[in-house]
């Protein structure tokens, strides 16, 4: 299985916020969407950081009060790690336990194309698992 494969199936497209946002427009954007980062993009749309949950705790941490007087550049994760679209899921499994992440951008020739998170990659696999059960029974009980 690779990436591409499981961009395809996810419904929402690239959430992101510009660097000048400010921390409580990136925790709002987290908290309504539900999800665990958000990319950070410049005017052309290309990666420039993430920022996850972690970068917010870590900032509270570090930062206390003064926090909601940041921009999501402050915070974010400037060094991001990416996969491409052609990267088999036991590739950025290895990649998201070797760096401790859960979200992963999406590069295809230096443009941000998707992220793929360790929950698509377990959603993705319970939906092959559900297909081979399926497939079994079916054998099983058509012999």
């Amino acid at each position: 299985m690779y990436v591409a494969q499981i961009l395809k199936a996810k419904a929402e497209g690239i959430v992101s916020l510009a660097p000048q946002a400010s921390v409580p427009e990136a925790a709002e954007a987290l908290a309504s969407r539900r999800i665990g980062s958000i990319v950070i993009t410049d005017s052309d749309g290309a990666l420039i950081g993430i920022l996850s949950e972690r970068d917010l705790a870590r900032g509270i941490h570090g930062h206390g009060p003064e926090l909601m007087h940041l921009t999501a550049a402050d915070l974010m994760t400037r060094e991001v790690i990416t996969c491409q679209p052609d990267s088999t899921v036991a590739e950025i499994v290895e990649l998201m336990n070797k760096h401790a992440i859960r979200h992963l951008p999406v590069l295809e020739e230096g443009r941000l194309i998707g992220v793929i998170s360790m929950r698509d990659v377990v959603n993705n696999r319970l939906l092959e698992l559900e297909a081979e059960n399926e497939t079994i029974r079916a054998h099983v009980m058509g012999a």
